[in-house]
C-alpha cells in the first residue's frame, strides 16, 4: 500500500499542468493579490484602504474564512469546483491516459482506489492549508506596512480559541473533500471520460449543494411538508449542523418552514461517513467489475 500511495503521490505532483491550474493557483493567486494591495497602498489613501474590502481584519477570521469556499452555500457551488475538477480528472484520466491497463494486473483494484482518493484529498488539502498561512501572515504583513490595526493580539487564550475553531474547520474542510472525492471516484470511473467525469461529478455536486431549494419546491409542489426533512440526510446539512455545533454547542434550529429536524453531532458525523463510505464503495463495486481492457 504504502508504494501505491508513493507512486501516486509523485504522479500527481508531477501533473504540473494540472495540479498549477487546479491546485496551486489558490495559494499562489492569493499571495499575488495580498502583495499588489500591499504596494498599491503606497501610491494613496484610497489604495490603502483596499485590502479592507477582502481582509476580515483579523488574522483569525482571514485564516479560517478560507475554508468557507468548501462550506458555506452559496459561495461552495463555486469554490468546489476547482478541487472537484482535480479530483475528478485524477479518476477519470486514468482511463485515457491507460494508465491503469498496466498496473491493474498487479494490484487489487480497491486499493488503488483508496490510494488514489488519500494522496487527490491530501494534495487539496494541503492546498488550502497553505492559502490559509498565507491569508494570516501576508495580510499581518500588509496591515504592518501601513500601520493600520489587525487584531486580535495573539495571547494564550486566543491562540487556545483559534486553535479550536481552526482544528474543526478544517476537519469539517477534510470530511468535504473527502465526499467530494468520492462524488469524482464514481463520476469518473462510471464513465471512463474526463470531460463526463466532470459533468457528472459538478453535477452531484450542485444539487447536493441546491437540495435545500430543491426540496422546498417538491414540498410546494406535492403539498407534503414533511417532505423537507430529507434535507437532514444530505451532505450540506450536516457539514452545517457540525459546524453549528461546534460554534454554538447545539443543532441548527432555524433552516427552512417545516423543517423539524435537529441532529446531534454524533448524528451528523455518522450521516457524513455513510456518505463517504456509500459512494468510495459505490466506486469501488463498479470498478472492480469493469473491463479496464475494453
Amino acid at each position: 500500500m504504502f508504494n501505491l500511495l508513493r507512486a501516486e503521490w509523485i504522479k500527481t505532483v508531477r501533473n504540473h499542468l494540472l495540479t498549477s491550474f487546479l491546485i496551486w493557483m489558490l495559494p499562489v493567486g492569493f499571495a499575488v493579490l495580498i502583495a499588489i494591495f500591499t504596494f498599491a497602498g503606497f501610491l494613496s489613501e484610497t489604495m490603502k484602504q483596499i485590502p479592507s474590502g477582502f481582509s476580515a481584519g483579523f488574522w483569525t477570521q482571514d485564516m479560517v474564512g478560507i475554508w468557507s469556499v468548501l462550506l458555506t452555500f452559496p459561495i461552495n457551488l463555486f469554490g468546489r469546483m476547482m478541487p472537484l475538477a482535480f479530483m475528478a480528472v485524477g479518476f477519470a484520466g486514468e482511463y485515457q491516459w491507460g494508465t491503469w491497463k498496466n498496473i491493474i494486473p498487479r494490484n487489487r483494484r480497491p486499493a488503488l482506489i483508496i490510494s488514489k482518493l488519500v494522496i487527490l484529498t491530501l494534495v487539496v488539502m494541503l492546498s488550502l492549508l497553505i492559502t490559509s498561512l498565507i491569508l494570516g501572515v501576508g495580510w499581518s504583513i500588509s496591515h504592518a506596512m501601513h500601520d493600520m490595526p489587525y487584531g486580535p493580539k495573539l495571547d494564550g487564550e486566543v491562540l487556545i480559541n483559534f486553535i479550536e475553531l481552526f482544528v474543526q474547520t478544517v476537519l469539517l474542510g477534510f470530511i468535504s473533500i473527502t465526499i467530494l472525492g468520492g462524488f469524482a471516484a464514481l463520476a469518473g470511473i462510471m464513465t471512463r471520460s474526463i470531460l463526463g467525469g466532470l459533468l457528472v461529478a459538478f453535477f452531484f455536486s450542485v444539487i447536493d449543494a441546491m437540495s435545500l431549494g430543491a426540496l422546498m419546491f417538491l414540498r410546494s409542489l406535492l403539498n407534503l411538508p414533511e417532505l423537507i426533512n430529507l434535507y437532514q440526510f444530505t451532505v450540506t446539512y450536516n457539514l452545517d449542523n457540525l459546524s453549528h455545533w461546534f460554534l454554538h454547542g447545539g443543532a441548527q434550529q432555524v433552516v427552512a418552514p417545516y423543517f423539524t429536524a435537529q441532529l446531534s453531532m454524533g448524528a451528523s458525523f455518522t450521516i457524513l461517513i455513510i456518505w463517504v463510505i456509500g459512494l468510495v464503495g459505490s466506486a469501488m463495486a463498479v470498478f472492480q467489475r469493469q473491463d479496464i481492457s475494453s
